[in-house]
């Protein structure tokens, strides 16, 4: 039954080594690898010796020290086949005590969603919707939540500002393309009293930065024309099974951990399969919001 269980872990192998060898070497290379391999495992990798002791990494010595040999001897479950142990009561509650121990600061009560369902879950829910109604993932974009200004400097020059708020916190975005060097000067101005501001204020809220930037602006002798707040969303670019494009966008909308989201199905928009996509989004949002997961008070 030894020698039985080497051959198989060999031919288990043999398809992984035989792609490479075809891949890069010429077919007779590939025959001859095939048949070393088959008997290096029928002379060498079949012996009786318990893997415990061919393996220096997992041998009763290493794991154990220096009395491993004797304590495997008496105690057969040490061995490394046999590695999974379940804890008793007096047990798990040593090990709940070590990790409990080493937690720092406030531990957060693990719940459920509140109102049924999560944004941070929509990674999680596309992945297994996907496997519902049988589509790929092409890739998946996420856009932090950001607050877009615009002003004009003394000449009339429109000029940019974006502040994206990543984890809650702000960052204002350095430099701007342009040949006017008087528009490039005043958007450096700008963008370093931001950030200092931001520095000091150490907001977390995008509506709080919109209103520390107009003041900035308005101090750094700017005239603001508009300004916008976008918030945070994941765009996930899909393929259906006839090769048509689809796309869902989930946006993070004001109340905590609610999203909306809005599908685009093929070139032409398919509503029949638009609606499939989102009803199966919209059933795994919910059953991943009844996971329990670390949820600050509100």
């Amino acid at each position: 039954m030894w020698e039985i269980r080497c051959l198989n872990v060999a031919f288990m192998y043999m398809t992984e080594i035989l792609t490479y060898f075809i891949g890069h070497s010429s077919r007779k290379s590939a025959v001859f690898v095939a048949i070393a391999s088959m008997g290096v495992a029928a002379v060498v990798g079949c012996s009786h010796a318990p893997d415990a002791k061919e393996n220096s990494v997992f041998s009763p010595t290493q794991a154990f020290g220096p009395s491993g040999d004797e304590l495997v001897a008496e105690d057969p479950a040490l061995n490394d086949e046999m590695s999974s142990r379940v804890l008793d009561r007096s047990e798990s509650e040593e090990v709940m005590a070590i990790l409990e121990s080493v937690v720092q600061g406030d531990v957060l009560p693990m719940r459920p969603a509140a109102r049924g369902i999560r944004f941070e879950d929509s990674p999680r829910a596309m992945t297994s919707a996907a496997k519902i109604v049988e589509i790929g993932i092409l890739s998946t974009v996420h856009e932090w939540p950001r607050v877009e200004f615009g002003f004009t400097n003394e000449d009339g020059a429109e000029i940019p500002l974006v502040i994206t708020l990543k984890n809650k916190r702000p960052l204002v975005t350095p430099g701007m393309t342009t040949e006017d060097s008087a528009v490039r000067r005043d958007h450096a101005e700008v963008a370093a009293a931001m950030t200092r501001a931001l520095i000091r204020s150490r907001l977390d809220n995008a509506l709080d930065v919109k209103e520390l930037g107009h003041k900035v602006i308005s101090n750094a002798g700017m005239h603001g024309i508009d300004s916008q707040c976008i918030p945070e969303k994941y765009i996930f670019n899909l393929i259906m099974l006839d090769g048509q494009p689809a796309q869902l966008t989930v946006t993070r909308e004001s109340l905590p951990e609610i999203a909306s989201w809005k599908t685009q199905a093929g070139l032409f928009d398919d509503s029949k399969a638009r609606r499939s996509i989102e009803k199966a989004f919209a059933s795994e949002m919910r059953a991943w919001g009844k996971i329990l997961r670390p949820t600050p008070v509100e």
